[in-house]
C-alpha cells in the first residue's frame, strides 16, 4: 500500500476508479485535498466530512479482486483518521448495496446512521 502524494498520481487513481465503475464523479477538491492510497486490491481516498471530526472514506477494488477491506486497509484508515484527529470515519454508500454493507459490518463498521456505515476512531 502506498500513499499517493503527487497530484498527477491522485488524478490517475481517480481516472482508474471511474474506469473500474466508481458510481459518481470524483471532484477536483477530492483529488487535491483528499488522502489517497493505491493498494494491490484497489484505490481509496478520504476527505473531510461536513461536520468537524468526521472523514468520508471512498474507494473501489481493482477488477477481479474479491475483497478490498483487508486488516491492513482498515489499520491505515484508522491511523490516518487518528493523525487527522477524526472521531468517526464514514463509508458513504451510493444506492443500496446490501452485500457491501454486510462486508463492512463484518469488518467492524457500525450500521448506518444516515451517512453510511462508520468506524469509531479511538
Amino acid at each position: 500500500m502506498r500513499e499517493l502524494t503527487r497530484r498527477r498520481d491522485r488524478q490517475a487513481a481517480a481516472a482508474l476508479a471511474i474506469a473500474w465503475g466508481y458510481p459518481r464523479v470524483i471532484t477536483h477538491l477530492e483529488i487535491v485535498h483528499g488522502r489517497w492510497w493505491d493498494t494491490p486490491c484497489g484505490v481509496g481516498w478520504m476527505i473531510e466530512g461536513v461536520h468537524a471530526g468526521e472523514l468520508h472514506l471512498h474507494g473501489i477494488g481493482r477488477p477481479g479482486v474479491r475483497s478490498v477491506l483487508s486488516r491492513e486497509w482498515t489499520a491505515v484508515v484508522l491511523e490516518t483518521a487518528r493523525q487527522l484527529r477524526a472521531k468517526r470515519v464514514y463509508a458513504p454508500l451510493f444506492g443500496t448495496n446490501p452485500a457491501l454493507e454486510r462486508l463492512l459490518r463484518r469488518a467492524g463498521w457500525v450500521k448506518s446512521d444516515g451517512i453510511g456505515p462508520y468506524l469509531e476512531v479511538h
